[in-house]
């Protein structure tokens, strides 16, 4: 089954060629009938962070070239967190990507906007300790809310959840409203925390996936991609 990330984007946007849709981004879904809705506008007290595979990042251009001024104006605001993980610096319930042309006017360079973007996501976010709790390996966390897929960018903050699970933790951004986690880092484990993921966004009244496939495995010294 074909990812859906960017169908935020699309009903964000409004109706969009599904043929120039397939072209520039080969792995991407169009819903069949996207609603038009406001495209929430770049402000300074409205920037956040989430959480993407860095390989997505041609087909979020190139969805913008095709979708012009309403989707992404100039490239997105990115920063490496990990091998093949990157944060853009993104507004709305939907967390969308926001380009460097919307940023100029706000008076921030790239560096501003991430470094703004990571402390409004803190202010935003409940501590982790008041939120999640340590579970046992057959068990599948789950945190749900606004922007919580985010609070992988987070890293420091997952260092006293980690060490309640004798240091296994495994996390999966699944779409911009939810994480999953589980204590479970073996073969097994990464299956069922991918199953309950697919599972989640299948049941769920999810709007779109994100595009991170990919789990990640805390570690002292950051996020270590699990393919």
């Amino acid at each position: 089954m074909k990812t859906v990330w960017l169908a935020a984007l699309l009903a964000a946007s409004g109706p969009v060629c599904a043929q120039d849709l397939a072209s520039a981004a080969p792995d991407v879904t169009a819903p069949s009938s996207p609603q038009p809705a406001p495209v929430t506008p770049a402000t300074r007290e409205g920037l956040l962070l989430t959480v993407w595979d860095e390989s997505s990042l041609d087909a979020v251009r190139a969805f913008g070239r095709l979708m012009g001024s309403q989707a992404l104006r100039g490239d997105p605001v990115v920063e490496r967190v990990a091998p093949g993980i990157v944060a853009l610096v993104a507004v709305g319930p939907l967390l969308r990507p926001v380009g460097r042309d919307e940023i100029e006017p706000l008076g921030l360079s790239s560096a501003q906007a991430l470094a703004l973007a990571r402390t409004q996501l803190r202010a935003a976010l409940p501590p982790l300790d008041q939120v999640a709790r340590p579970v046992a390996a057959d068990v599948i966390g789950r945190l749900q809310g606004p922007a919580e897929s985010s609070r992988v960018l987070l890293h420091a903050d997952w260092a006293s959840l980690a060490q309640g699970q004798q240091g296994q933790l495994l996390v999966a951004p699944a779409s911009p409203d939810m994480l999953l986690w589980s204590a479970d880092t073996s073969a097994a484990g990464r299956q069922a925390l991918r199953r309950a993921k697919r599972e989640a966004l299948e049941s769920g009244d999810r709007r779109a996936s994100l595009p991170t496939r990919t789990l990640l495995r805390w570690t002292p010294l950051g996020w270590e991609p699990v393919h």
